[in-house]
């Protein structure tokens, strides 16, 4: 009998293109930066054509040292909050150093969708 699905040949394709992503640490860490400055960058416009900053901690450190420095509070802690983790999951739960690399795509994620949200915002009202 002969499996000619083709599925084992896909799903391996499709396991070394993860893997190959998830190969690249560096371009995932440019990746989760470069959306969190996306999101910035976009949260900026938003509010200077008149939407609000939903978020309340946002809104209020917003208020209290700007964009820019609301920016940098926020999203650099949550860059390095994500890169510790990165560096220490495998010396405190072993065996996971090949899962590792999944920490900043768990940190890019919230900010790509807010980048998709907040773009969609700002070009129903433009």
């Amino acid at each position: 009998m002969v499996d000619d699905s083709g599925a084992p040949g896909r799903r391996t394709l499709f396991q070394q293109g993860v893997d190959g992503v998830l190969s690249r640490p560096r371009t995932l860490w440019a990746l989760a930066a470069l959306a969190m400055a996306l999101d910035v960058a976009i949260t900026g416009l938003g509010l200077s054509i008149g939407l609000a900053e939903r978020n309340p901690l946002a809104d209020a450190t917003i208020d209290a040292v700007g964009l820019f420095g609301a920016g940098v509070v926020l999203k650099g802690g949550a860059l390095a909050v994500g890169y510790a983790g990165w560096r220490l999951l495998p010396r405190f739960v072993p065996g996971t150093a090949s899962l590792r690399n999944l920490v900043p795509l768990g940190v890019a994620l919230p900010s790509w969708i807010a980048v998709g949200i907040n773009t969609g915002l700002v070009l129903s009202v433009i």
